[in-house]
């Protein structure tokens, strides 16, 4: 049995060292701890996060659900959700970061849920990487295509720590 939380941790590790190699990725981490609201911290996350998708993607019980006729040939929207709930689902039981998944008419909303996620201190939690993660996802699953996220770190929700938003309509449509 693969333990999820070694998985998901090297998905950031590895997307992190992909994108900024040995030396920057110890230079990154230094940074990272004395200003993490620092727009380069949150766009270097933002991008290992989308490196990190492809590292998720290629562990056997991702890849096998990927490769399912019932997943590839279901149309692009209904996909990409399918898709959004298998990372809820692998974020929230493996690490105990309680992801929840709801659609709108416009789009996509992944809810971090504050009770347990504040507990959990870790680098992927950054939103920031799992608003990357999810983004390449839905470009993967959307042919190519590349969609809208943002993140809503104030939400109404006493209980909800963050949202991130994944628009269903494409940019480049």
């Amino acid at each position: 049995m693969i333990n999820s939380e070694i998985l998901t941790m090297d998905y950031c590790t590895q997307g992190l060292y992909e994108i900024l190699g040995n030396e920057g990725y110890s230079k990154f981490q230094e940074r990272q701890k004395k200003t993490p609201q620092e727009p380069f911290v949150q766009g270097m996350l933002h991008r290992a996060g989308r490196a990190g998708f492809y590292y998720w993607l290629r562990q056997p019980d991702v890849l096998q659900k990927a490769q399912d006729p019932g997943f590839r040939f279901s149309p692009v929207k209904k996909k990409i959700y399918t898709g959004l709930q298998w990372i809820c689902d692998c974020f929230t039981n493996g690490n105990e970061i309680p992801l929840s998944l709801d659609q709108t008419a416009e789009g996509w909303i992944i809810s971090v849920q504050r009770n347990r996620a504040e507990k959990v201190k870790c680098p992927w939690l950054d939103f920031h990487y799992l608003a990357g993660f999810c983004q390449e996802f839905a470009s993967w699953a959307g042919l190519g295509k590349f969609y809208r996220v943002r993140i809503h770190e104030d939400p109404e929700d006493p209980q909800i720590l963050a949202k991130i938003i994944i628009q269903k309509d494409p940019i480049d449509s």
